[in-house]
């Protein structure tokens, strides 16, 4: 087992008409940094940890008070004996349960009777932000539910008699299971990527719109690592993971649902996070990540829809950005944070293109994907060995000061 990964080892029973979860675990967690003597996740406020022991383990302590990242989230504080080293590996056997229900009415994650989606928004499992920017989450969950539910989820589900396996060794930065009665799913093989959609009704728009998109980014920036790529559309709020894209089935559905802003913030956006899924989520860097998946669905929606939409595009984003601050150092607490990121971010990208060129800025794209850039420093670092140092002087000048 690689020192690097966190690896999850879990028995999951989900009773659903009780929205309750047990969850029996051992989690071998690799020290990401030297002395150290406490480790620190966030879990379900309303889970009760029963048990939660191990070898280098003292004491634990379990906040229950909301984190502002993840507003369902309570502090799990785990004391060690002594201070470890980075890359040391500790086992913690941990038991816990609560019941748990519902966000708001169109949270990303949830646990009712119809639909079942318990991921890091919903965190049933103990993580921490560390693990989340690092992508070093790997799993093997049991899970059993009541009868007549289908399991899938992000990793290798296989049904056995009396419960359901996921597996996944890939390092990933989030553990998501779905369940539902009603799931049907369509497989589509492309020559470099097999398509899987999770639908209950219809999965028209896809085949409508994702996968020209989908041809237009292999196009425009290479192509992805995942081969196996799943789309979800789910009950509650989108969001994208590396080679899992979960979106909004209720605006599908909505009197006034929009065909465009449907294209460009749903399948627009979050397909590009096949793509663009590097950066750490938590801190001001997740622009590499948000600001080119924005930019993506922009350039998609020029493609087609016209000049003149996506310049209605552009300058509702202009519109959004007023008198908020640059993106490099952003406080991830400011409450206009999503659009400082995402719109802004993506504005800096458009006056990038302007000063390179489509030819040059597609190059930049496809050298960012190949070298899986993560960070603004390896950004500024593929600019300036491509293009003129004076581009990556003033491009530094609009993270600070635009």
């Amino acid at each position: 087992m690689s020192r690097k990964n966190s690896f999850y080892k879990v028995d999951l029973d989900i009773d659903v008409k009780q929205q309750f979860i047990k969850v029996e675990m051992e989690l071998y967690y690799p020290i990401l940094q030297n002395k150290t003597d406490t480790i620190e996740f966030m879990l379900h406020r309303d889970l009760k940890v029963k048990e939660l022991n191990g070898d280098e383990i003292r004491s634990y302590t379990f906040n229950t008070i909301s984190n502002q990242m993840l507003p369902e989230a309570g502090n799990l504080k785990v004391n060690l004996k002594g201070t470890m080293k980075k890359g040391e590996l500790i086992k913690i056997r941990l038991l816990y349960e609560g019941q748990l229900g519902v966000l708001q009415p169109y949270g990303d994650n949830r646990l009712t009777e119809d639909w079942i989606e318990m991921g890091l928004y919903f965190p049933w499992f103990p993580l921490n932000f560390q693990q989340v920017s690092s992508h070093n989450i790997i799993y093997d969950i049991k899970v059993k539910i009541d009868e007549g539910y289908k399991v899938f989820g992000m990793g290798e589900v296989i049904k056995k008699n009396d419960h359901w396996t996921m597996v996944k060794y890939t390092p990933t930065n989030d553990i998501i299971i779905m369940a539902s009665r009603d799931i049907k799913v369509e497989s589509i093989e492309d020559e470099d990527f097999i398509l899987n959609i999770y639908y209950d009704k219809n999965s028209e728009v896809i085949n409508k719109y994702g996968l020209w998109i989908l041809s237009k980014y292999k196009e425009w920036f290479g192509t992805t690592k995942e081969k196996n790529m799943s789309v979800v559309f789910a009950k509650g709020g989108a969001y994208a993971r590396k080679g899992f894209v979960v979106l909004e089935k209720y605006k599908l559905e909505s009197n006034d649902y929009n065909e465009i802003d449907y294209f460009t913030n749903m399948l627009g956006h979050e397909f590009a996070h096949l793509w663009w899924s590097n950066a750490p989520a938590d801190t001001w860097e997740s622009w590499i990540d948000e600001a080119f998946a924005e930019y993506s669905a922009l350039r998609v929606l020029r493609e087609k829809f016209g000049e003149e939409e996506f310049k209605k595009a552009i300058k509702i984003r202009e519109n959004r950005s007023n008198n908020t601050p640059p993106i490099k150092n952003l406080d991830m607490s400011y409450e206009k944070r999503k659009v400082v990121i995402y719109d802004k971010g993506s504005l800096l990208l458009y006056k990038l293109e302007e000063e390179l060129g489509e030819e040059n800025f597609l190059k930049l794209l496809k050298e960012i994907n190949n070298k899986r850039v993560s960070n603004t420093e390896e950004f500024l670092d593929i600019l300036t060995k491509l293009f003129e140092e004076d581009i990556t002087k003033k491009f530094e000048r609009l993270l600070r000061d635009f």
